[in-house]
């Protein structure tokens, strides 16, 4: 199987990287908090990308499972994932330690995530999931330049009923028609 490239993506204050072996503890410390990792969510994706990454192996070629750390101190704050699909769109993700929330963080990974899905050319729109009771997260997306688009039933696997949450796209301006 070829070896993807390394992915690194660069905000102003964050550097948002391939996932490292030693990744492991500190996102389990920064998912331990209750606020960040409900236990509604099930096992956190981030937790098994940085331990599938320590192992050497990756998820799919079109998507990016990445680890959030300061620019200045060097330590991870985060993670996030883009996902191109097939049919033309991206899926964004992210979270952030408690501690690092309010600082204007998850805006920056959510435009970056959005530059970076956007730079492939079938891309026509970027979406994004909220939990219904998440208020920081949609006001993240709406600076980012989201816009609210509805409500979706995610997460039903296995005969389970899954969970409402709301949807966030940023889409691609269609090119002009001119009409003779």
């Amino acid at each position: 199987m070829p070896r993807r490239r390394a992915t690194t993506l660069e905000t102003p204050r964050l550097v948002l990287r391939d996932y490292r072996p030693g990744d492991v503890p500190p996102l389990a410390r920064l998912l331990a908090h209750p606020e960040v990792c409900r236990p509604s969510d099930g096992t956190p994706q981030a937790l098994e990308a940085a331990e599938r990454a320590a192992r050497g192996q990756r998820r799919r070629p079109r998507q990016w499972e990445l680890a959030v750390e300061s620019r200045r101190s060097g330590h991870l704050v985060g993670a996030c994932e883009v996902v191109l699909r097939r049919d033309g769109s991206a899926m964004i993700g992210y979270l952030l330690g408690r501690r690092f929330w309010g600082r204007g963080y998850g805006t920056e990974i959510a435009r970056a995530l959005m530059t970076a899905a956007l730079q492939d050319p079938s891309c026509r729109r970027v979406e994004a999931h909220v939990a219904e009771d998440n208020e920081r997260s949609r006001r993240v997306l709406l600076k980012a330049g989201f816009r609210w688009t509805g409500r979706e039933r995610v997460g039903g696997a296995s005969g389970s009923v899954g969970r409402m949450v709301e949807v966030y796209t940023w889409a691609r301006p269609r090119p002009a028609v001119r009409r003779r």
